[in-house]
Parts: C-alpha cells; sequence; structure tokens
C-alpha cells in the first residue's frame, strides 16, 4: 500500500513539474542563440567591424523584440476576443516583477557582463556567450549582480 502510493505521488508531482514547464500552446520554440547572433550582426553591426557597440546591440535587441512581439501567444481572459481590457480597472502590482528589462537598459549590463577584451563592444564569441546564458536562464536578461541580489 505503502509503495502504490509513494509511486502514485511521485506520478502527480512529476506530472505537475511537466506542466509548470510547459510552454503555452501554439508559442513559437525559442529560438536558437548562433541564430540570434547571426541576424544581430548581420542586421544591425553597421560599421562592420564584427562587434556590436551598446548602440548597435540596443538597436538590435530593439529590433529583435519587435520583431518577435507578435510571434508570442496573448496570455489572457478566455473567451470572445471581442472583449476589450480597457474597461476593466487596471490591477495594482504587487511585488517587483516588472517584465523584462527594456533594449536600453539590457545593452550596458550585456556589455558590462560579457566583454571579456573590455573594448565596450562584443564581438561573436561575447555575443553568443551572452545569447547562450539568456537562453539558458529562459530569461530576457542577465542574473542580478550580487549587490543588485542583496536589494
Amino acid at each position: 500500500m505503502n509503495t502504490q502510493l509513494l509511486a502514485l505521488s511521485i506520478a502527480s508531482a512529476t506530472l505537475f513539474v511537466a506542466n509548470l514547464s510547459a510552454r503555452p500552446e501554439g508559442a513559437p520554440p525559442r529560438p536558437d542563440p548562433e541564430a540570434i547572433a547571426v541576424d544581430m550582426f548581420a542586421d544591425y553591426d553597421t560599421d562592420e567591424s564584427n562587434t556590436l557597440s551598446q548602440t548597435e546591440l540596443t538597436a538590435a535587441l530593439t529590433g529583435l523584440r519587435e520583431k518577435h512581439q507578435g510571434e508570442r501567444p496573448r496570455m489572457g481572459r478566455k473567451g470572445s476576443g471581442d472583449e476589450s481590457d480597457s474597461d476593466r480597472p487596471a490591477k495594482a502590482r504587487q511585488g517587483k516583477r516588472k517584465g523584462p528589462p527594456s533594449p536600453e537598459e539590457l545593452a550596458p549590463k550585456l556589455v558590462e557582463d560579457f566583454d571579456a577584451s573590455g573594448d565596450g563592444e562584443l564581438d561573436t564569441e561575447e555575443l553568443l556567450n551572452a545569447l547562450s546564458s539568456m537562453h539558458q536562464r529562459g530569461r530576457r536578461g542577465p542574473a542580478p549582480s550580487d549587490s543588485e541580489a542583496a536589494e
């Protein structure tokens, strides 16, 4: 009896975790960091230096955000699409979660965290490290530094 109960508990926990980590139905697969890096250099390395300056990186992040904004499924109330959310009162935000950082906030942070050469720009390898790190975390930005985490 205890063995069956334990097996049922493990199966339930596994199913619960799988459902929590599942992507929304219809959500596109997460893009490959290498493909993103290639696109960023091809489209935003305006001086063709094979590095992205902070300005170029900001433009690239803005362009990527705009490009992928339409690919995300809209999360909201179920029901007919005729209803407008404008008639609903805005909910007060509780806690510190506020969404992904803006490209203007993210670009300098990425340069600070991943510019191994110290030239103030990201080369191919540095950009790939930054994108891979963000991809592994499943987040849109770098982890908070130790000083930010302490606040």
